[in-house]
């Protein structure tokens, strides 16, 4: 629920499979590989440093690395970061869980 309004109604699994997941890259060529990330239509990429990072949708990462490489974009590391369920409850909320007394 957010504001008195359900959000997402559904088991775990299928919270899981929405579009939270982000492909990670780490390469000296960050400023290429977001262009290729967005020519891919790929949403809210992010560039820190040698990282850039960007929301997975559907997209298979194993298509996401094989544009970057024929892009020439050299690929140091690529990975999926999946959110923690307590992520994805603040991502559907926007509330945290306060634990501390």
């Amino acid at each position: 629920m957010r504001a008195g309004r359900l959000v997402f109604q559904g088991p775990l699994e299928e919270l899981r499979r929405t579009d939270a997941a982000r492909i990670r890259v780490q390469t000296a060529q960050p400023a290429a590989a977001e262009a290729v990330l967005r020519r891919l239509g790929l949403a809210d990429v992010e560039l820190t440093g040698e990282q850039v990072s960007a929301r997975l949708g559907t997209n298979p990462p194993e298509r996401i690395c094989t544009e970057l490489v024929h892009a020439g974009v050299a690929v140091r590391d690529l990975g999926v970061v999946t959110p923690s369920v307590e992520e994805l409850f603040v991502g559907l909320t926007g509330e945290g869980f306060d634990v501390h007394d």
